[in-house]
């Protein structure tokens, strides 16, 4: 996050769990396996052993983390034994308090914790709630917090989407989607039409791609190449 930040990146997606003893927790994964020398669950290790975990151990510069075999390609691993470890939310938004961030929920367990500490920080201003869990997000609107769309929701909107009529209101305030589901293509430019909401793809790494997202409608591009995307 913060070679993104160097770069002029203003706007950050991240990723959240709750620990065993209750803290938020930013990690992609439900386990440590995948991007920590640890094993387990988040979610049954209190804080103190997350941190015990070298997060740059697996971690290649051409790691992808939606990559079917894991996230880790072979080759060096250069972030290994530099002291990176799982942060919590609270030192995230501290650490960078002038970007807005796209927040998801990966549990409804978190989801309270995340709200409650997301309003004691009071940055409901600067941050977007998301989780594909319709009942993660029902505290963050409770809250008046600004919410994307549980994938319950854009199943029932995939009709007006795709014939490209006026959608009803809607409890939420923006989409964040990738470009495909399952592989079959989401209808994103009728998502644009048919919601007249801000919309975020991920995870688009790809220039001509990403012009041609933007080119459609889409708000946002979520990469992990933000060198190439600032380009834009």
């Amino acid at each position: 996050m913060a070679s993104a930040v160097a770069l002029g990146v203003t706007s950050i997606e991240c990723d959240v769990h709750l620990s065993a003893d209750g803290e938020v927790v930013v990690c992609h994964d439900p386990t440590v396996d995948r991007t920590t020398d640890g094993t387990g669950a988040i979610a049954a290790l209190p804080w103190a052993a997350l941190q015990e975990f070298d997060a740059g151990a697996r971690w290649t510069p051409h790691a992808d983390p939606e990559m079917a075999n894991g996230g880790v390609r072979s080759g060096p691993t250069p972030f290994a034994g530099q002291r990176i470890r799982l942060p919590r939310l609270a030192e995230v938004l501290e650490s960078f308090p002038e970007a807005s961030f796209i927040i998801e929920l990966k549990s409804v367990a978190v989801a309270a914790p995340t709200i409650a500490l997301l309003q004691r920080m009071q940055v409901q201003r600067r941050v977007l709630v998301g989780s594909f869990l319709a009942a993660a997000l029902h505290p963050a609107r409770q809250s008046g917090f600004r919410t994307t769309a549980a994938e319950s929701e854009l199943v029932r909107l995939l009709p007006a989407a795709i014939l490209r009529g006026a959608a009803p209101a809607q409890p939420f305030d923006a989409l964040a989607i990738p470009p495909s589901w399952h592989g079959i293509p989401v209808p994103i430019g009728g998502f644009v039409r048919s919601l007249g909401l801000p919309i975020h793809v991920w995870t688009v790494n790809d220039r001509s791609h990403a012009e041609r997202l933007v080119a459609r409608g889409v708000t946002g591009i979520i990469s992990d190449d933000p060198r190439v995307m600032l380009g834009l």
